[in-house]
């Protein structure tokens, strides 16, 4: 016999599922004003992978781009890292689902926890392994949130000037030079250049004992940019350059390539064609800070490019893009004007 079901049952039903719509409706229209409040450019402030955060310098430059549920996370590196694919919310529980393409092919969901406020984001992904656990908690851990990003909204203005801000290359020959006042880091602390001298300077080599007309000789110029306007800083880049003999630098420019001083392709060749000076013949980084001892890179490892314009009343403009491959990743980068010292050249 067919069982009837009682009108008192289908009243409960029906007021069940009219209780239960309208609270889905909520949470769908809740997670689709997230995913709109997301959309646009968004900068890395932060990213810590367990007690390790990425550097600032390389922070700075990654961004995420939110464009309907697509997700691009660019790196903003030489190799033009990036990853993309979707996301998926859920307002009511702070979800937060990466699923990763690359080639179309899905590499994966990556589950996490968001909190969004206004312009400020954070997402704190869990445990990168097969089974993984979505985090419950803001706290760092290998069973609660293992990568941390904190990000902050890109206003268009913003984003002008930022995007293409200048920091650590591999290969300062080939970069750009920035139209900026020339600043960096020196030793893991930030760097502006506050003042710029160039002296003339000069180097000969030759058998001990030659007379200085057998001598091989080349003159050129020691520029210093330093920060601070004492007579002797302590804080500042040292960059030896040589020319022919007779010449100066105003109007050259100098390379040096990834590899260091010794991969300059340029050569000075001496009188009988058997040896040769590099036009930049040394880099010096120097710094010191109150309560610790100085610390000078006479040698480090290089790579340049120095444009100079031409002097006028005493002052030699000109443009640099320097980096040391230091751990500190030190550089120096922007637009100078150097006063021109008459002293004596130094050998």
């Amino acid at each position: 016999m067919r069982k009837i079901m009682r009108p008192s049952m289908v009243f409960c039903l029906a007021l069940g599922l009219t209780l239960a719509c309208p609270a889905l409706a909520h949470d769908k229209d809740a997670a689709k004003k997230d995913m709109d409040q997301l959309q646009g450019s968004w900068r890395v402030v932060s990213s810590q992978v367990g007690d390790e955060k990425a550097a600032e310098e390389e922070v700075k430059k990654r961004r995420l781009t939110f464009t309907g549920d697509k997700l691009i996370y660019e790196y903003g590196n030489e190799q033009k890292e990036r990853r993309e694919g979707t996301i998926k919310l859920d307002s009511k529980t702070g979800a937060f689902d990466w699923t990763v393409t690359s080639g179309g092919e899905t590499l994966g969901t990556m589950l996490a926890i968001y909190e969004l406020k206004g312009d400020d984001l954070k997402i704190g992904f869990g445990n990168d392994r097969l089974v993984q656990v979505r985090p419950t908690r803001w706290k760092i851990g290998k069973d609660d949130v293992v990568w941390l990003l904190v990000l902050k909204r890109e206003r268009p203005d913003e984003k002008a000037s930022t995007i293409n801000e200048p920091g650590w290359v591999a290969d300062a020959s080939r970069a750009t030079l920035p139209k900026r006042p020339a600043a960096g880091r020196l030793h893991g602390r930030a760097f502006a250049v506050e003042m710029a001298r160039i002296a003339p300077y000069s180097q000969a080599s030759g058998n001990v004992g030659d007379p200085p007309e057998k001598q091989d000789r080349v003159d050129g110029a020691v520029l210093t940019l330093q920060q601070g306007n004492d007579r002797e800083p302590t804080n500042y880049y040292t960059i030896f350059l040589a020319v022919k003999p007779g010449d100066t630098v105003d109007g050259k420019t100098f390379v040096v390539p990834a590899g260091g001083l010794f991969k300059q392709t340029e050569k000075l060749m001496d009188k009988d064609g058997k040896g040769w000076f590099y036009p930049v013949t040394g880099v010096q980084a120097n710094s010191e800070e109150v309560g610790q001892k100085a610390r000078s890179d006479l040698l480090p490892k290089v790579t340049l490019r120095l444009k100079f314009g031409k002097r006028k009343d005493g002052r030699l403009p000109g443009t640099i893009y320097l980096c040391i491959d230091d751990k500190e990743k030190s550089f120096v980068t922007g637009t100078f004007e150097a006063v021109v010292e008459q002293g004596n050249k130094r050998n």
